[in-house]
Formats: structure tokens, C-alpha cells, sequence
């Protein structure tokens, strides 16, 4: 929301002891001449560390007097992990002064070593009171603005509040704030409560849906290891038939005999247990170590604690009593007479058995996993040719903000143009552009957008667009096709006209059919406003995400708008190593105190969004190989031990005259359908959760005929192999010298 509707909201609610605000921005903080480096933390209100309960480790935390007047208290908290990594941990760090985008900041406190601040993905660096703003993105000053919607609001409810009447208070005051402001505040406007941590709704419903993706994919592994385990467990009681029979005769009881069992599949899941928590620990450590190649402080560390030693402990438990109790009462039916003159325990074929179910179940839900894998592997690849709006392969690029430096913005146009020219006359570069932000990057702009010949439309009908200001050259650089009208041109300067290109998607959702060029939109709700002339038409790319459906975007001249950040965007046939050292020489050659980010190739910068991709390709990836064997293992194990179990019955068959082929089809015809039950229940079972599977999915129906029918023949294919071994055994038996031995 924006600022000023956060203090109405703050200043009129009676469901909360405590209203905060903040917003998450990267700085350039200068601890030395020339040592200067990015990081990323929070902007918020005086009361955000009242609000938490958080105590500082040294000095203290800042608070409401603070945060009183813009810019009159440059004070600094900083983190543990900063305090350590680049103050050396000094225990004398309160009192230092430091510069902070150029101005003078003083640290009053640093936070304890297990607070990074309240968004769960993230890791802060600093906290800086909010009233700094001006000072830490410079340039801007949203704090007066009540359009400017860029604030997080977070609260502590007070005893007895629940949140439907915490609700109700807030959307009572928002019914104000829209008969007061109708031009800003939709009267429609309601809020929801949510718990802190994923930044309100917007990462709870990815996240949770790709969690649930990876738990349930994890569920059907164990299931499916349980289930092979349960069926070896099966044929290990049969065979101990005689033992379990004169463990009866001798006086032991049913009941004993199922605890001794139950114990036995109880230690197998424990040490099971240990060594998956052991394996999970090393792995966690490992991955925490990981970082992806971009600029932002993602916070991966992955910490296995009790809860999660317990969820080991109870699902250890749960496949005992679930997988072991089923062989054991299995082998109480064995009669003890029969038993103990060694007489097999079943001598004779069933046409079906708890065994066939538990195989039948092992290749359904190898389906599921297999399907699932192939899924996501198509996806990743599919995604990895998407239509960006760009062509990232033979392109770099680097960023820095002038603004922390103190370039005003004609000294900032200045340096941009120079640069530019310096960049373009490099051996190697074939063309060379500056954008503010490039699309897929965390950092976005947005602006309402309308058609200057029509009214300001009313709260609920507004549409925003992606908005970036780019250089002439951007687009060949960064590959982006030009569909109709012109590009930028050096022409477009400040004191001319004022020009946008748009894309497809936003022709399309202001003009329909019609030729949008020549024509004006305003991006902004100023009805004064004459609006920027549309000169040219760009191919809709992605912008905040793969998935995302086709959204508006407009892309103005930066020597007309201006720009904040700065990214120089060179095509190259150079190795991207070598072209990014040029283009970082470039920029330090004219100001060498100047903070770089996003440096390398654009490829490289695809990491972040690509990133739920690549772990679902990876991690299902892994399991439908498991899942492939750990099936094949099954329908190996049940037909050598079938073909086991008959060799008697083959041996008579045989004997009587049956042809190989007899013998072949008949142990064969188990495996076949078996495996149709098995697959035709996976199939049901994956086409029922395609819905949560297209969270992981870019481009991919979940329902793709091509990947079901490519996923079905590998896992007959598997089955026939796995099967054939033991089938074909069982013609090569002899049946005078079975006859003889049994």
C-alpha cells in the first residue's frame, strides 16, 4: 500500500497494538574510499523492532523518535553476517560512521545472529529508518504520494482480535479512505490477513503449491521404496514357514510371534531413518552453501531441527506399522503340521496375492513419478527456449546506480551517453544499449496505463504496465524484435515530444485491431496529462516471470524519462568472460568508485527464474530413475520368486507335454497385467494432479499426450525387462530333475 494510507490505517485502527511498515532495497554502503559494496535490507517504521520483541546484540535498535522527520536520523542497524564479514566482528562497531549512498550514516546496533528480518526468503543486511527514503533511493519520494503503492504493512494484534474482526475494522477504514480519495482508493478495496514471512499472499501460494509438489513427489518415493521393501518382507515370511511353525508347536503365541516381526521392520526403519536424517543433514549443509548467480540475498539455509527429527521419527514409525504389520499377520496363517514336514506354505498358484497388489501398486506409482519427471524435464526445456522479449545467448551485461554516487540526472545522462559511445567503439561489441532494469530482473517498474481520448478509469478497471527506459541500440543489443514503427532514436532528447514503444500485449489491450501508432496513452492518472505518442510496436516478452500470461509494457527514451539504475546490455561473438571484463573496464574507467551488480551474461542472470524449473527437473528427475528401478526391482523379485515357488507345478506341467511357450505365457501373462493395472491406476492418479503439478510446468500441458505415451512405453519397457529374466528361466527348467528333487 502506499505510505500515506499506511499511517491512516496505523493512526485509525483499533484491532492493532502495533501497525509497521517496510520495504525490502539494495544500497551501496562505503566502509573505506573504494571499498564499496551492495547490499540489501530493510527501509522501515521507527516502531518495526517494538513491534517484534527483537533485543539488539550491541547497542540498539532505532525507534519511533527515529523515524519522526524525513531525513534527520542517518542511523544504521546492521546484521550479524555483515558485522562479521566486514567489520571483522569489531566489538566497537557502535558509533561508526560509514556512508551510505554517499551520505554520512551512523551504526547505533547490530541485530542478534539468528534475526535476518521478517521475509523468510531473504537475509538483511541493514534496517535504516524509512524516513531516510530519500536518501536510500534517491530520487524518489513515495513517502508523500498516495499513489505510490510500494509499502509492506505488517501488525501484532491485540488479545482477543480475531482476524475476521481485524479485517473488518481495516476494511471500515479503507470505505473512508475511498469516499475521500475515489480517484485512488477503489471502494471494492478489502483486506486479508495473512501470516508474515512471504510477503503477504504473493510467495505463500507458489511456494506452498511447489512445496507440496516436492513432499508429495518425496511421499510416493518412500511409499514406493516401503512398498518393495513390504513385498520382500513378504516373501522372507513365506519362506520362514517352517521356523514360524515350530515356534508355534513349541508354545509360542500368535501375538509374540507378530511382535517379533513388527520388531524386525522396526529396525529396518530406524536405521532406515538414521541414515536418511544423516544423508538430509549433509545434504542441507551442502546446499546452504549454495548461492544462485544473482543479485539478491536469498536466504537458502536449510536447518534440520527437532520438528523435523521428529516428522523423521513418526514417518519411521508410520511404515512400520503400516508396511511391517502386513507380512507379519501374513505369516500367522501358517498351519503348523504342514509346516513342520516342511510342506511349502502356498503349493499352489494364486491368481492373486498380496504380493501381486503391492506390485501393482509399486508400477502405479512409478507411472506417477516417471510421468512426473518427463513432465517437468520438457518443461525445463521448453522454458529454456521460451520467447523472452530478448535473445539472452551472445549478450552481457553490467549494472550500477549513479544515484548513490551523486550524479544528478543530467550529469547521469551525461555519463550514460559517453559510456555508450566508449562501450560501442570496443573491438568485438556489434551493438551496445542501456536499459534501467533488464525484464525477469526483481526490480520492476510499473505504471497505470489508459488512452488519453477516454476517461481515467475507475479504481477496480485499472491496468499497470511494466515500464522501462531504455537507449537507442537497446533493442538490438538485447535482441528484441521491432514489429512495427521505429526504434528510439537519438532524436527522442528531453524538450521533444515525448514517444513510448509498446509491446504486442499492451496494442492489443488498449486498441484492439487497430493501428496503435500515432496514437497517445497516459501513464498516469493526471487527466491534464497529454499522454507519450506511440512510434513503435516490440514483440511481447516475459517480464516478472516464465509463467506469467502475456502483460502490457511500454519502453520510453531514457534522455525523455531518465533512469535509475543503470544496465549496459552489449551483443558480442566474444566469450562472455571476456566481454564482461571490457565492459566492467569501461564503466571504472570513468568513475572507478561506481558499485557493479548483475555482471555477466544474460544467460547466466536466468538463474532466478529458471530456478523452480531446474530443482523440479532435478529432484523428479531423480526420483523417476528411482522409481524405474525400484519397480523393476519388484516385478524381478516377484516373478524369480513365483518361478521359485512353481518349479514343482512347471516341472509336472512339463512333463505332461506342455511346450515352452506354454509355460513362457503363462508366467509372463502375470507380469502383463500387473503392469496394465498398474499403469492404468498411475495414469488416473498423475491426470487427477495435473492442477498442482502446472505450478512447476512453463508451456507444458500437465495433460500432454506426448509425454504420457513416452513415459507409458519406458515403463512397459522396463517391466518386459525386468520380467524377462526369471520368465525365461522357467522354460529352461528340467522336469525329470525336478521331479526328483521335490
Amino acid at each position: 500500500m502506499s505510505y500515506p494510507n499506511y499511517v491512516d490505517l496505523r493512526d485509525g485502527n483499533t484491532a492493532f497494538s502495533n501497525l509497521a511498515a517496510y520495504r525490502f532495497v539494495p544500497l551501496s554502503i562505503s566502509i573505506h574510499t573504494r571499498d564499496n559494496m551492495r547490499v540489501w535490507g530493510y527501509e522501515t517504521t521507527g516502531n518495526y523492532f517494538e513491534m517484534l520483541g527483537v533485543q539488539p546484540l550491541l547497542g540498539r535498535f532505532f525507534g519511533p523518535a527515529d523515524d519522526d522527520k524525513p531525513g534527520a536520523h542517518p542511523v544504521l542497524v546492521i546484521s550479524h553476517r555483515l558485522w562479521q564479514s566486514r567489520f571483522n566482528a569489531d566489538p566497537n562497531i557502535v558509533g561508526r560512521a560509514v556512508k551510505i549512498n554517499g551520505f554520512p550514516f551512523t551504526i547505533v546496533g547490530v541485530a542478534p545472529p539468528w534475526f535476518s528480518g521478517t521475509e523468510l526468503i531473504v537475509a538483511a543486511d541493514y534496517w535504516v529508518p524509512l524516513s531516510m527514503e530519500s536518501q536510500i533511493e534517491a530520487g524518489d519520494d513515495f513517502l508523500r504520494y498516495r499513489t505510490s503503492q510500494n509499502i509492506w504493512t505488517m501488525g501484532r494484534l491485540k488479545p482477543g482480535v480475531s482476524h475476521a474482526q481485524a479485517e473488518a475494522n481495516l476494511d471500515q477504514i479503507a470505505k473512508q479512505l475511498a469516499g475521500t480519495y475515489p480517484d485512488i482508493v477503489s471502494p471494492r478495496a478489502r483486506f486479508h490477513l495473512s501470516r508474515p514471512g512471504l510477503i503477504g499472499q504473493n510467495l505463500r501460494g507458489p511456494i506452498t503449491r511447489f512445496g507440496a509438489i516436492l513432499m508429495g513427489v518425496a511421499g510416493a518415493a518412500l511409499l514406493l521404496a516401503c512398498i518393495n521393501l513390504a513385498g520382500m518382507l513378504l516373501a522372507r515370511a513365506s519362506d520362514r514357514h517352517r521356523e514360524i511353525g515350530i515356534r508355534l508347536a513349541l508354545g509360542a503365541s500368535r501375538f509374540q510371534l507378530v511382535r517379533q516381526l513388527m520388531t524386525e521392520s522396526l529396525l529396518l526403519a530406524v536405521c532406515g531413518a538414521i541414515l536418511g536424517y544423516a544423508i538430509a543433514a549433509g545434504a542441507c549443509r551442502l546446499f546452504s552453501f549454495w548461492r544462485l548467480a544473482v543479485d539478491f540475498p536469498f536466504n537458502i539455509a536449510l536447518r534440520p531441527d527437532a520438528l523435523v527429527l521428529c516428522f523423521t521419527a513418526a514417518v519411521a514409525l508410520s511404515t512400520t506399522l503400516l508396511f511391517g504389520l502386513v507380512p507379519a499377520l501374513q505369516a500367522m496363517r501358517t498351519d503348523v503340521l504342514p509346516s513342520l514336514k516342511s510342506e511349502p506354505a502356498f503349493n499352489r498358484f494364486r491368481p492373486l496375492s498380496i504380493r501381486d497388489l503391492l506390485v501393482a501398486a509399486q508400477i502405479a506409482l512409478s507411472v506417477v513419478l516417471v510421468i512426473s519427471s518427463v513432465l517437468v524435464v520438457r518443461s525445463l526445456q521448453h522454458a529454456l527456449n521460451l520467447n523472452l522479449g530478448f535473445k539472452p545467448a551472445g549478450a552481457v551485461s553490467v549494472s550500477f546506480d549513479l544515484r548513490v554516487k551523486g550524479y544528478i540526472e543530467e550529469n547521469s545522462r551525461r555519463f550514460d551517453t559517453r559510456l555508450l559511445a566508449e562501450v560501442s567503439s570496443l573491438p568485438g561489441i556489434e551493438s551496445a544499449g542501456i536499459i534501467n532494469s533488464l525484464p525477469l530482473n526483481l526490480i520492476s517498474d510499473t505504471e497505470f496505463i489508459m488512452r488519453t481520448d477516454r476517461p481515467i478509469p475507475k479504481p477496480s478497471e485499472r491496468r499497470v504496465a511494466c515500464t522501462y527506459n531504455i537507449s537507442p541500440g537497446y533493442l538490438r543489443a538485447a535482441g528484441t524484435r521491432l514489429l512495427s514503427g521505429r526504434d528510439v532514436t537519438g532524436r527522442d532528447s528531453d524538450g521533444r515530444p515525448p514517444v513510448a514503444l509498446v509491446n504486442e500485449a499492451l496494442a492489443h489491450f488498449l486498441f484492439g485491431n487497430g493501428n496503435p501508432l500515432g496514437r497517445y496513452i497516459r501513464l498516469n492518472l493526471n487527466p491534464a496529462d497529454p499522454g507519450v505518442e506511440i512510434v513503435g510496436v516490440v514483440e511481447t516478452g516475459k517480464y516478472r516471470s516464465l509463467s506469467e500470461a502475456p502483460s502490457p509494457a511500454v519502453f520510453l527514451p531514457i534522455a525523455q524519462s531518465g533512469t535509475g539504475f543503470t544496465t549496459v546490455v552489449v551483443r558480442t561473438p566474444l566469450e562472455s568472460g571476456a566481454a564482461t571484463k571490457l565492459l566492467r573496464k569501461a564503466v571504472l574507467d570513468l568513475n572507478p568508485e561506481v558499485t557493479l551488480f548483475n555482471v555477466g551474461a544474460l544467460k547466466d542472470q536466468l538463474a532466478l527464474p529458471l530456478f523452480p524449473a531446474r530443482i523440479a527437473a532435478i529432484v523428479l528427475g531423480i526420483f523417476g530413475l528411482l522409481a524405474m528401478v525400484l519397480a523393476a526391482t519388484g516385478l524381478f523379485a516377484l516373478m524369480a520368486y513365483t518361478v521359485s515357488r512353481r518349479t514343482k507345478e512347471i516341472g509336472i506341467r512339463m512333463a505332461l507335454g506342455a511346450r515352452p511357450i506354454q509355460v513362457f505365457s503363462s508366467v509372463f501373462r502375470r507380469t502383463i497385467v500387473l503392469c496394465a493395472v498398474g499403469v492404468f491406476i498411475g495414469t488416473i492418479i498423475t491426470l487427477g494432479a495435473g492442477g498442482l503439478l502446472s505450478a512447476v510446468l512453463y508451456g507444458v500441458s500437465p495433460r500432454d499426450p506426448a509425454t504420457y505415451a513416452i513415459s507409458l512405453l519406458v515403463m512397459l519397457l522396463v517391466a518386459l525387462l525386468a520380467s524377462w529374466n526369471p520368465a525365461a528361466r522357467a522354460i529352461r527348467i528340467d522336469p525329470a530333475r525336478t521331479l526328483r528333487e521335490q
